[in-house]
């Protein structure tokens, strides 16, 4: 609720604007009124809803028309006067003022008062309703019309709480006046209190969770007669507003919500919307949210046991057709009370998790196994996001309980053992070398031979099941391909000079890999493409000086086609055998022999020293040191054995 509210009045010359200010601070009616009264502070104590109000006095003349917008653009709602005598001023309200205040982009909520109504003329239009109901159709932001008299001391304190009202408790987040209808965001906000108030989840409000939702929110309970009176209120006029046993089901619910604001009490809705955490915009307070997590780029966020079941039991509660597995429809439902997209693909990029293949002329619904995982890659894109949506679907425990904040690398290297349990491989490799089919195996979808460039961000994701040996239980792997403009331009920046200074310009994601976030850089060549190895051995150099601690497996597609010899100075075995890597894993997406790399690389997210001799025993410095020395020697070794080739062959050929 806003702590203050900025009144501005305004209308034509002579309407009795400033009469109407100074009879509410005098409560008496005066012949003489200065033009235009100064500013009239009025304090939260003496205020019905203890809100600061100030109630600003303008001129309507030329020579002041510079200072009437600037307090009109300052304005929290504007309280427009005309003189019910002059049918004039009334035209001008709707020809004139109306459309100024949409020309200066002022959306305010507007209360048009009609003054005066003591000298209303004998024979006159006592009723302006017909002449009202027009303008209140076309300026939408008009509240409310009151009719009063400042001589007469006749409305004058009404009008100026409603136009107070009109701030603290707004009519335009809840209710569509065109439609006469409650908004969406309205309609997800009372559909969560109304499931957090259903505290058996049988889909009803019966009369002891009527009472507590009650008592929560307006410190009093429902008397029988009370209860029965707004059971029979439903029962009138809904025909699925209760159910069989006469508890409110959610449709009755909504319908008090907006017969409340038809009858012009807001301050009802809003009570009940502000108790479960809503600020004016119906979205959830900070205070009320209260996320204090600071993450680094090599930590990641994790559901935690109590989170996971949370969300097993939305998913089940979901499920209405329980064949476990949830439709599109179905997941629209379940995040109903959510005010903004979840998983947004145009914001985090694709991503793929298990889900059952689409029957014919029918959709793909997503496993119990797949919504996890989607959550566990939310939580990775976005984690704020993420456990704010757990709260708007309902998580009432705090929010800390909710995930795992996993240790940083450097204690993981320090205690020589890795606590994660979500692990994090960026997929690398040349173009058409099948980044995406890897992903798409991950998670059981077919084969796609036509190859088409990954220009956004992709990922996919699993629970994996490690073998008894390897302590067993799952583990999360999160594959991530990384498209080629993507690691020419962010990912690998320090390769060029001009690309070490960060251009806010270029980046075209809206969510950007970080480096530093990975666990395992798994580097993908086609054996059937001479050029391939040697764009990933390359690559494999540049992210050696960017992590020289970060653990790569080398994995060479294609298995089923030809091997064809790479355009490179040693075999890839070689190449790995000489830096300590594990050989390259040599695999068919299309064949579906996968050689068991997903578990392979979980492994290694393990035991990270397995693709990165040194990775417990030297800093990252030595390291790379490490590294380089043996890149050197390996060339040393290349270019001394092609000089012995060549004094050899120019021997032999002289003999000859």
């Amino acid at each position: 609720m806003k702590p203050s509210v900025r009144i501005v009045v305004v209308g034509d010359p002579k309407v009795g604007k400033s009469s109407l200010i100074k009879t509410l601070i005098s409560e008496s009616f005066e012949e003489e009124v200065q033009p235009v009264l100064p500013t009239v502070v009025i304090p939260p104590e003496v205020t019905p809803e203890k809100v600061h109000v100030s109630i600003v006095d303008t001129s309507s003349s030329p020579e002041e028309r510079h200072k009437l917008e600037e307090e009109i653009r300052k304005a929290d709602v504007l309280v427009l006067v005309y003189d019910v005598s002059k049918r004039e001023t009334l035209d001008r309200a709707s020809s004139y003022w109306l459309p100024t205040l949409r020309r200066l982009g002022v959306s305010v909520p507007v209360v048009l008062v009609g003054n005066k109504i003591d000298v209303r003329g004998i024979g006159a239009d006592h009723s302006l309703e017909h002449l009202i109901k027009p303008i209140m159709d076309e300026f939408r932001e008009v509240d409310v019309c009151i009719e009063c008299s400042a001589k007469q001391v006749f409305n004058i304190a009404e009008l100026f709480y409603y136009a107070q009202k009109a701030v603290i408790h707004p009519t335009a987040p809840l209710y569509d006046v065109n439609e006469h209808t409650l908004k969406p965001n309205a309609v997800a906000a009372l559909k969560r209190i109304f499931r957090l108030c259903d505290k058996d989840k049988d889909g009803v409000l019966n009369d002891e969770e009527l009472n507590q939702f009650q008592y929560e929110c307006f410190g009093v309970e429902l008397k029988p007669k009370e209860r029965e009176g707004v059971k029979n209120v439903v029962r009138d006029n809904t025909t699925d507003g209760l159910d069989a046993n006469g508890f409110v089901t959610l449709n009755g619910f909504l319908y008090l919500h907006k017969l409340f604001i038809q009858k012009g009490r807001l301050e009802t809705t809003w009570a009940v919307l502000r108790k479960f955490g809503y600020d004016d915009d119906l979205l959830l307070r900070p205070d009320y949210i209260k996320l204090d997590l600071k993450k680094a780029d090599d930590q990641c966020v994790e559901l935690s046991e109590q989170a996971t079941r949370f969300l097993l039991d939305l998913f089940d509660r979901a499920d209405t057709d329980k064949d476990g597995k949830l439709s599109q429809a179905e997941c629209k439902e379940l995040f109903s009370t959510v005010p903004f997209v979840v998983w947004d693909e145009e914001k985090y990029g694709v991503r793929l998790v298990e889900e059952q293949p689409p029957s014919q002329g029918g959709e793909s619904k997503i496993t119990r196994n797949g919504f996890l995982d989607r959550w566990t890659l939310y939580l990775l894109d976005d984690y704020e996001t993420a456990l704010h949506s757990l709260v708007y679907l309902g998580y009432e425990s705090d929010l800390s309980s909710a995930y795992i904040l996993s240790r940083r690398r450097r204690k993981d290297r320090r205690l020589k053992s890795v606590s994660r349990h979500v692990f994090q491989v960026f997929v690398m490799g040349s173009p058409g070398c099948g980044k995406t089919n890897m992903l798409r195996a991950l998670v059981g979808l077919p084969y796609k031979e036509e190859h088409q460039p990954t220009v956004r961000n992709m990922a996919a994701c699993r629970r994996i099941l490690l073998p008894e040996e390897e302590g067993g239980g799952y583990r999360s792997l999160a594959l991530y391909e990384v498209p080629e403009h993507e690691i020419t331009s962010n990912l690998l920046r320090l390769v060029s000079p001009e690309g070490t200074k960060k251009n806010k310009e270029d980046s075209t994601e809206k969510v950007s890999l970080s480096l530093d976030s990975c666990d395992v850089a798994c580097l993908l060549y086609d054996i059937h493409d001479p050029k391939s190895f040697s764009y990933v051995a390359r690559l494999y150099q540049n992210l050696a000086a960017l992590r020289p601690l970060l653990p790569v497996v080398f994995v060479a597609t294609k298995a089923d086609l030809p091997s064809v010899s790479p355009h490179y100075e040693v075999s890839p075995a070689d190449f790995c055998e000489h830096l300590g890597l594990p050989h390259p894993v040599k695999v068919s997406f299309r064949l579906q022999e996968d050689a068991d790399i997903f578990q392979m690389l979980v492994g290694v997210g393990l035991h990270p020293q397995l693709a990165c001799p040194g990775y417990y025993e030297h800093s990252a410095v030595v390291h790379y040191a490490l590294i380089v020395s043996k890149i050197l020697a390996a060339s040393a070794a290349i270019g001394a054995t092609v000089y012995v080739a060549k004094k050899a062959y120019r021997w032999l050929h002289s003999r000859e």
